[in-house]
């Protein structure tokens, strides 16, 4: 009881002005026994730590493309720094394709840092749910979702990049609005 109990027992009696670091400890009853454990094992996850985006609006990133090789787009560029290194990322990406009348196709990929981490290929042969189809053309409006954990703290940069299913063919990029969401959590 608090006869027993010191008075410079407890040192620091002010609350905390800031979240505990991992390694802060608490003291709990385990049936009877008190135990420390450290912060990291109790704290919450999946808090969101930042939202961002970036795109354009009215296709001021038109591109198009008649090489196999993929190309940067530029003016659709998301730049951030992960708040953690444990941070995972949910990405949304939208976009528009037309493949331009020409039989053939037009591929559009999602990167990290330099490399693929999604691909979608419309090829005028075959359509899908959201594609206008008129003679040879396909113009599509494309949406998608990634999770990414890039388990750094150093900036990363996400970037579309397009290429042509056939070599000469041209296909178009973006006749309408291009955007990347990026949204880091705990």
């Amino acid at each position: 009881g608090a006869a027993q109990i010191k008075a410079d027992l407890i040192s620091g009696t002010t609350a905390l002005a800031a979240e505990p670091a991992d390694t802060d400890e608490f003291l709990v009853s385990d049936a009877g026994v008190l135990k420390r454990i450290d912060y990291s094992l109790i704290k919450g996850s999946g808090k969101i730590l930042q939202i961002a985006s970036t795109g354009d609006v009215g296709g001021l990133s038109q591109a198009s493309t008649n090489s196999t090789t993929y190309a940067d787009i530029s003016g659709v560029d998301l730049v951030l720094t992960p708040t953690a290194s444990s941070s995972k990322f949910v990405l949304f990406l939208s976009y528009n394709i037309d493949t331009g009348g020409n039989g053939h196709g037009l591929g559009a990929r999602l990167t990290y840092n330099h490399s693929g981490i999604s691909q979608t290929e419309v090829d005028d042969r075959y359509g899908n749910s959201n594609s206008e189809v008129t003679a040879d053309r396909i113009n599509t409006w494309q949406a998608q979702n990634y999770y990414l954990a890039p388990s750094t703290t150093n900036e990363i940069t996400f970037r579309i990049q397009i290429n042509a299913n056939t070599n000469s063919e041209t296909g178009y990029f973006n006749r309408g609005t291009a955007r990347i969401i990026a949204m880091e959590y705990a």
